[in-house]
This record gives structure tokens, C-alpha cells and sequence, in this order.
């Protein structure tokens, strides 16, 4: 048996021009563990990792037109 870990990072840059407004980052990790009677591949892990970068940017940046609008 083993465990394999799946990364997924993710940075979304907002720029004016060449100036860097806003930077957001967000990263998940995940496991998959295999046994002798499952060879399972890694992309159900990494899709759910993968919605949860993008839900987790996506809620960033709701956050911070939230803080635009109160300035």
C-alpha cells in the first residue's frame, strides 16, 4: 500500500499596466491512497483540489471588492 499526495497551487496577479495591484494565492493538498485491490488514479483528488483553489481565489476576490467598496 502506499499514499500519494497531489499539490496544486495556484497565484492570480491583478495589474494596472505593470503595476501589481493584488496578488492572490491559494494551495491544497490532497491523498490518494492505493492498496492491492485499488489502482486508482489520482484525478478525482485533483479535481477536488482544483475546485477548491478556484472557490478559495473566487471567495479572495469577493473579499476584496467588499474592502473596495467600504474605502
Amino acid at each position: 500500500m502506499s499514499e500519494e499526495s497531489i499539490i496544486v497551487e495556484a497565484k492570480l496577479q491583478l495589474k494596472e499596466k505593470d503595476t501589481l495591484i493584488k496578488e492572490f494565492e491559494a494551495s491544497c493538498i490532497a491523498n490518494k491512497t492505493r492498496n492491492m485491490f485499488q489502482n486508482g488514479g489520482s484525478s478525482e483528488p485533483r479535481k477536488a483540489c482544483l475546485l477548491a483553489v478556484r472557490d478559495n481565489i473566487d471567495m479572495q476576490i469577493k473579499h476584496y471588492k467588499k474592502e473596495l467598496v467600504h474605502e
